[in-house]
């Protein structure tokens, strides 16, 4: 939530999807999330290889969705 206030605060909307649990991970919201935004970014406190941001990369990649670089 601190990263949407602060992207808010430099005019860029976003949305909040947050996940409960990650196995087996549901990439539906985030997809719809990202076709409609352009966008996404991904916080996440676990081990550096296999978590739940690599899921969604490796999703999206399937669905053919390539969000946008954006550089603050």
């Amino acid at each position: 939530l601190d990263a949407a206030e602060t992207l808010a605060a430099r005019g860029i909307s976003m949305e909040v999807i947050q996940y409960f649990q990650i196995a087996p991970l549901d990439p539906q919201p985030v997809l719809a999330s990202v076709k409609k935004t352009g966008r996404l970014l991904v916080l996440e406190d676990c081990v550096a290889c296999g978590g739940a941001g690599q899921r969604l990369a490796a999703a999206l990649a399937q669905a053919g969705v390539s969000p946008q670089a954006l550089v603050l």
